[in-house]
């Protein structure tokens, strides 16, 4: 309890980090607003927050109170209604709502941590005009080291949901794990970015229309053409075995970050001639020269149609950029493989379910989830006042997907919950949950 207890503290501290008004540096907030939702809606969140005992699953109201955690929950209350998240006047919100609000605040204080690589680096001219530090690291790594909004975060809080004593605390949990939940959500969808995906964090300093707007051009145009309601649902499915290869995923290219690397260019990594044989991705052997020796140039297209970047010939030598129209078609391309990789980190995350039988000796509990490892189930029992109390637990060495274990236990409470904190049959951290009604 005291390791979760940290992490939401944690989570208020990044009130005092960063403005919601600093210059963005990945998707817009309604672009990552709409991508969670819709990641969220098209998976089984909803399903397995019921059967854990969250009855009204994404719709189930959640509180963080403002006097437990007065920063945080000032910096969520400063998101605009629009994108929907509004906390009332307790500091409750729907379920699904906090996950949005993860989804929006993981850039404050980590966004240069938010690209793919080894690391990157932003000169001090550039770093003050984008608001962003001057260096950062991979995204790989953040996701995994993060204490507040990353993997071990979620994990803590997904538990603490379980096995808190009252209903108030386990809604809080439930609520912080959401908002770790949201911010992973929002490492993935990034890696889906070109400028993301190739580390050209320096892209993200372009001056747009407004003084001291300095964004993404890709990323803006995202916003003004879907909004929040308009992105894309998740086309296809992708199978995760860990966060990090959900990302990267080198040798069979699947990664999002992969994908993206070698689909798209960014703003700096354009090819710089027509011989250029490390720009990815790769020149065609033959380029229509003729056509790009037009004062309008031609345009350079993918196997699927889609712009890859427009070039022109001029005294022997061919310039590639980038304009709105081809960033458009672009972001139409982009945005349901990202929603896609979102939802299949939500599956990844909530990806352990146990399903628990009440006998009058004890409880049954069925693995409905993933193949579990070595960890410990611990059985909670529940009373009619909604306050939880641990009945007992075995440490196991496996449990495959659909296979039981009979726990024996004195019958006691209306209810009971039982968790799993552990490995998957991948070695990859676990926490899998399930609740039911006494007979």
């Amino acid at each position: 309890m005291k390791r979760t207890a940290r992490s939401i503290a944690g989570l208020a501290a990044l009130g005092l980090a960063m403005s919601l008004a600093d210059k963005a540096s990945a998707w817009e907030a309604a672009t990552h607003a709409g991508i969670a939702e819709e990641a969220a809606l098209h998976s089984e969140l909803h399903s397995q927050l019921v059967a854990t005992g969250w009855d009204a699953g994404l719709y189930t109201t959640l509180a963080i109170a403002d006097s437990a955690q007065p920063a945080l929950i000032a910096m969520i209350r400063r998101i605009s209604p629009s994108l929907g998240v509004f906390l009332d006047a307790k500091g409750a919100a729907p379920a699904l709502s906090w996950l949005v609000a993860g989804a929006i605040i993981a850039d404050i204080g980590s966004a240069q941590h938010h690209f793919h690589g080894p690391g990157w680096s932003l000169s001090r001219f550039a770093a003050r005009l984008s608001g962003m530090p001057s260096h950062g690291i991979s995204a790989i790594d953040w996701i995994s080291q993060d204490s507040v909004l990353g993997e071990q975060a979620f994990y803590a809080q997904l538990g603490a949901s379980v096995t808190a004593s009252s209903p108030a605390q386990r809604g809080q949990h439930l609520a912080a794990a959401l908002l770790a939940a949201g911010a992973i959500t929002h490492l993935i969808a990034d890696m889906g970015s070109p400028s993301h995906a190739k580390g050209d964090a320096e892209s993200h300093t372009e001056a747009l229309a407004a003084p001291g707007d300095r964004t993404n051009r890709l990323e803006r145009v995202a916003t003004l053409a879907f909004g929040r309601l308009g992105v894309p649902s998740p086309a296809g499915s992708v199978e995760v075995f860990s966060l990090r290869r959900l990302i990267e995923q080198q040798s069979t290219g699947t990664g999002i970050a992969a994908i993206t690397a070698r689909t798209w260019y960014s703003e700096n990594t354009l090819p710089r001639n027509q011989h250029d044989t490390l720009a990815t991705p790769r020149l065609p052997s033959q380029l229509s020269l003729m056509a790009a020796s037009q004062e309008t140039g031609t345009t350079l297209r993918n196997s699927d149609g889609v712009c890859l970047a427009h070039y022109r010939l001029a005294v022997g030598r061919v310039t590639f950029w980038l304009d709105d129209a081809c960033r458009l078609e672009q972001v139409r391309a982009i945005l349901p493989l990202v929603s896609t990789y979102a939802r299949g980190a939500l599956q990844f995350l909530f990806r352990g379910r146990l399903h628990v039988t009440a006998m009058s000796n004890g409880a049954l509990i069925g693995n409905q989830g993933v193949a579990l490892g070595a960890g410990t189930i611990e059985v909670y029992s529940q009373s009619s006042a909604g306050v939880r109390a641990r009945m007992g637990s075995v440490t196991i060495k496996a449990l495959d997907a659909e296979a039981e274990l009979e726990m024996p236990l004195a019958a006691s409470g209306t209810a009971y919950a039982a968790i799993f904190v552990g490995v998957d049959a991948n070695g990859q951290p676990v926490t899998a949950t399930g609740a039911v009604a006494a007979p």
